[in-house]
């Protein structure tokens, strides 16, 4: 099973209808054994066939599968990124507003700039403004997921098309090749003996009619329940392989975006690290001098807890730092075997 990054024609395998066997009805044993040769022979190729086709059939059932394995595994790995995000979000959001906090104590005091604080504000909005970018992303996920579930697009329900070995078409065919090879042996013999007694000659007119009757059993079961059903099997899957196209364009655009959503979360996250490693030195000198009037802002000792849990929020969006860094080691270590544009599987060949 060939699979692309763009949608193709669906080739299969290339074959030949069989013509209906023909016989003269005269006796002759010279002109009936070539035609037992004839039908053995084009009996034995729609034997063969019928075999490559059900073979073909089963090998993309067992691609169809794989990929689909794949694939749920492709959206796992968007999902899970997703609520990385999500988590790195809710910390900067919940670090961002301590900070802000802080900064307009500072502000008051004269110990800050309006720009050291108008970045603070600015980041929050931009989180903010990721956070609800989100909103129509998750939107595609449902939809996406929606094609996994029983009687969605990524299923293999169709897959029940075609032929199956349960069947037993080609040993169908095989045993009337069977037959069809005995009655030819016989006529050799029949055309050596250059003449036949009349119980004989009866007895090898009828192999004649079962030889005519085996051909065309074998052509039609050939017709109607291979090679029909295996038109019909490819038809289907080049129908799923176009549906299969478009969801994985989408699950190649959506992680797209959440690499990208993931980077800007990341910036925002390493200026957060930064500011916090600076908010002691702003804070302490100003908790200690008692620059600033409980009264009229915050007393020294709410001060001091908001430093500590500043200093508690650094060590947890640190905790998340690193193990965000061993998720994308523990990537970068298989990407070069998994990965496609935009972090997706590569899948070229089932």
């Amino acid at each position: 099973m060939l699979l692309s990054r763009e949608s193709v024609a669906t080739v299969g395998l290339i074959f030949e209808d069989p013509s209906p066997p023909k016989v003269q009805p005269r006796y002759d044993l010279d002109l009936d054994a070539s035609y037992a040769k004839t039908f053995a022979g084009d009996v034995g190729h729609l034997w063969k066939t019928s075999d490559s086709l059900l073979v073909c059939q089963e090998l993309v059932r067992k691609g169809v599968r794989g990929l689909i394995e794949l694939m749920k595994e492709d959206y796992s790995e968007m999902v899970h990124k997703k609520s990385e995000i999500i988590h790195i979000c809710h910390y900067c959001t919940q670090i961002l507003e301590r900070t802000e906090q802080l900064y307009e104590v500072l502000m008051r005091a004269n110990m800050l700039s309006s720009s050291e604080y108008d970045e603070i504000s600015d980041m929050r909005k931009k989180i903010v403004l990721i956070s609800n970018s989100l909103v129509p992303m998750e939107q595609m996920i449902q939809d996406i997921k929606s094609k996994f579930l029983s009687g969605g697009v990524l299923t293999d329900s169709w897959t029940q098309a075609g032929t199956h070995p349960e069947d037993r078409n080609v040993e169908r065919i095989k045993v009337l090749l069977d037959s069809i090879t005995a009655i030819y042996h016989q006529f050799k013999k029949d055309k050596a003996e250059r003449r036949l007694p009349y119980n004989e000659e009866q007895i090898h007119k009828f192999d004649k009619q079962k030889l005519v009757f085996h051909a065309t059993k074998a052509r039609s079961l050939f017709t109607e329940e291979c090679a029909m059903k295996y038109r019909l099997f490819i038809s289907k899957s080049e129908e799923w392989m176009r549906k299969v196209h478009h969801v994985r364009k989408q699950l190649i655009s959506l992680t797209s975006q959440f690499n990208s959503v993931e980077k800007e979360v990341s910036m925002v996250m390493e200026r957060v690290i930064k500011l916090q490693e600076q908010l002691p030195g702003k804070v302490l000198p100003l908790a200690s001098s008692g620059m600033v009037k409980p009264q009229a802002y915050l007393s020294q000792s709410t001060l001091v807890e908001m430093t500590l849990g500043m200093k508690k929020l650094k060590e947890e969006m640190e905790g998340v730092v690193k193990e965000l860094a061993e998720n994308n080691h523990f990537l970068e270590r298989f990407g070069s075997l998994t990965s496609l544009d935009g972090g997706m599987r590569s899948v070229d060949r089932i």
